[in-house]
């Protein structure tokens, strides 16, 4: 909740310093500094940790469906498991590549 604020916030601020000339992301707009730089750096680090635990439901619905639920799964069903969710990794960061130029039209979204 913390976070979402601060994201907020930073955002509004910038939107509001920068009006029409505001980047899609927000945090470009700012002068370059010492501070800037570790808003940003602490904005990469909670989007990349918070990925594991926004991607876990969806990556758990799609395994039930592949996988049949077992109580004492062997070795080899965790290592498709895992081998399963690199892929779905791999998927998506594709899609992040493919999209790296739209990001207007998804942030619009």
């Amino acid at each position: 909740l913390a976070v979402l604020g601060m994201v907020s916030a930073v955002g509004l601020m910038g939107y509001l310093a920068y009006r029409d000339d505001t980047e899609n992301l927000v945090l470009i707009n700012f002068p370059q500094s010492y501070m800037v730089d570790c808003i940003r750096l602490a904005f990469m680090l909670q989007v990349v940790m918070s990925f594991p635990l926004q991607m876990l439901p969806a990556v758990r619905l799609i395994e039930n469906m592949i996988f049949e639920p077992v109580s004492n799964p062997h070795l080899g069903r965790k290592a498709a498991k895992t081998g399963f969710r690199s892929v779905f990794v791999v998927i998506l960061a594709y899609i992040s590549w493919l999209g790296k130029d739209r990001l207007d039209n998804f942030v619009s979204l």
